[in-house]
Formats: structure tokens, C-alpha cells, sequence
């Protein structure tokens, strides 16, 4: 049907075909063109980090993506749409302005730890749902660790790679590349700014970020939220678990063991890790 094709023949059969032809490849052609240029636009504006976030969220179940404001029991049933992005929700600030929501700006909590199923989380930090936490010093820096619950989900660890001091580092894009027997765990930010101070000996690590200013902690979860995320947390672990088939799972009121790996060593945890730090 081409001029080079034999038997071609300049008809009006085959003009309208050759027509027709390279008009959808003209078409197909500007719509990549197009996709990639506004894809190095979005790149160049806000960065690799940002746009492998919002991918990986895209990818996350609605279970994962839960308001907050569904947890505190404000609102019956809510997922979040906007990537965590509380800051930017004006349903985040509607609650706010109600006066009535555990999802303020108000001082964290002076209740010393909430414990859920012999898991403690200190209440004087705040908390990402990638299971770090960031705890405002005196210095107005930031200390990064991992929660309790990611503690046991990753067992002994072997090494730990911290971003350089002077890194930027950004909210949801990976920065603690963590090694056990098991395999790599890697952990997101909880917050935009610059590495300050990064330390790390064998299985013992401390990092510490100044936030941007024009940043906030608005995303993360604090005081009479972290009981009831934490309580879905192991919710949710109990259901990857089973997905995984690692051989145990959680007993109703039961304690997670120290080191969950070693009590399933054969089993895909590396799996385990990306759900439950949302790798995904």
C-alpha cells in the first residue's frame, strides 16, 4: 500500500490510504514528542524525587492511602488523593478549621509513648507512613530515624548508608539505604532540607536535616493520630504478611517478635519492606 510496496498504484484507493496512513503517524508522533517534553518539564521542575513519589503512590493500595482524618474518626471513609500532601488539601484545612480535629498545628502530645500491641512510639516526634520519624532538637534541626514497628520489621542490620552532609534531601524520596542478611530496605524522608550531620557505624546510624523554610511538617502524623495509624499499621502488616505466605502471622493482642525476618529468614522480606515503607 506504500509507493516503494509493489503493485502500488497511484489511485484514489490508495492515495486516501497513504492519507490516511500519515496523518496517525503524525499524530503518534506529536503525542510523544509532546509527552516527552512535558516530561523533562516536570523533571526540570520539580525534581526526579518528586515525580518517583507521586509514581509510587499512584501504585499504592487505597488500604495504604487512608486519610488521616478517616483514622482520627473525623470522616467515615477517605483516601487520600494527594499524595500525603496535607499542606496543600483543602479538605486537610476544612477539618483544621472546624477546631475539632487531632490534625492541628498544635504542640505534640506530652503523653510520654503510645503503645499499640507492645509497640511503643514516643510522642514528642512526628511521623511519616513510611515508618521514619523526624523530632525537632534544640538547634531547630531535625533528627531522622525509624519507628519501632520498622525497627522489628528490619531486623539486625548490617550497614547503613546515610546521605552526605550537605545532601538535599526531599519529602518521600529515598535516603537511608539500609543492608541486613536479609536484603536492601531502602527509607524515605519524612521532610525537605539539607543533611546537617550523618553518622553511621555498623548497624548504628543518626542523621539530622534543617528543613526548608519554605517547608512544613504538615504531612506528618503526631499526638492522638499515631495510635490509630500505628493500629492499621499492624493491620496492614498482618495482611502482607499473609500475601507473602512468610509462615507466621500476627496473633490477635500478640507482640511482634524482635526480628520478624529471623523468624521467616527464607522468605521474600526484601517484598515485605517495599509495602510496608512504600518502596512500591
Amino acid at each position: 500500500m506504500l509507493p516503494w510496496v509493489y503493485e502500488f498504484q497511484w489511485n484514489a484507493f490508495h492515495i486516501t490510504f497513504l492519507l490516511i496512513f500519515f496523518t496517525v503517524a503524525v499524530v503518534v508522533a506529536t503525542t510523544v514528542v509532546r509527552a516527552i517534553v512535558r516530561s523533562n518539564r516536570r523533571l526540570a521542575r520539580e525534581g526526579h524525587a518528586r515525580v518517583s513519589w507521586h509514581s509510587a503512590f499512584e501504585e499504592l493500595p487505597a488500604s495504604t492511602r487512608v486519610c488521616r482524618h478517616q483514622m482520627s474518626g473525623e470522616v467515615r471513609q477517605r483516601t487520600c488523593v494527594n499524595e500525603f500532601a496535607c499542606a496543600d488539601c483543602p479538605e486537610h484545612q476544612r477539618y483544621l478549621a472546624s477546631g475539632q480535629s487531632p490534625s492541628s498545628s498544635r504542640p505534640l502530645s506530652f503523653t510520654p509513648a503510645v503503645t499499640v500491641s507492645g509497640i511503643q512510639l514516643p510522642t514528642d516526634r512526628y511521623y511519616d507512613r513510611g515508618h521514619t520519624w523526624a523530632r525537632i532538637e534544640p538547634d531547630g534541626t531535625f533528627s531522622v530515624g525509624v519507628d519501632e514497628l520498622g525497627r522489628r520489621l528490619l531486623g539486625p542490620v548490617e550497614s547503613v548508608e546515610l546521605p552526605p552532609i550537605g545532601t538535599k534531601v526531599a519529602t518521600h524520596a529515598p535516603a537511608i539505604r539500609i543492608t541486613t542478611k536479609h536484603g536492601l530496605a531502602m527509607l524515605r524522608s519524612p521532610i525537605d532540607g539539607e543533611v546537617t550531620y550523618a553518622c553511621a557505624e555498623g548497624d548504628r546510624w543518626k542523621m539530622k536535616v534543617k528543613m526548608d523554610p519554605q517547608s512544613s511538617v504538615a504531612h506528618l502524623l503526631r499526638g492522638p493520630e499515631i495510635g490509630p495509624w500505628l493500629t492499621r499499621e499492624l493491620e496492614r502488616l498482618q495482611m502482607t504478611l499473609s500475601d507473602q505466605k512468610v509462615g507466621f502471622s500476627l496473633a490477635d493482642g500478640g507482640v511482634p517478635v524482635e526480628s520478624m525476618p529471623d523468624a521467616a529468614p527464607k522468605k521474600d522480606w526484601e517484598a515485605v519492606w517495599g509495602e510496608m515503607f512504600l518502596e512500591a
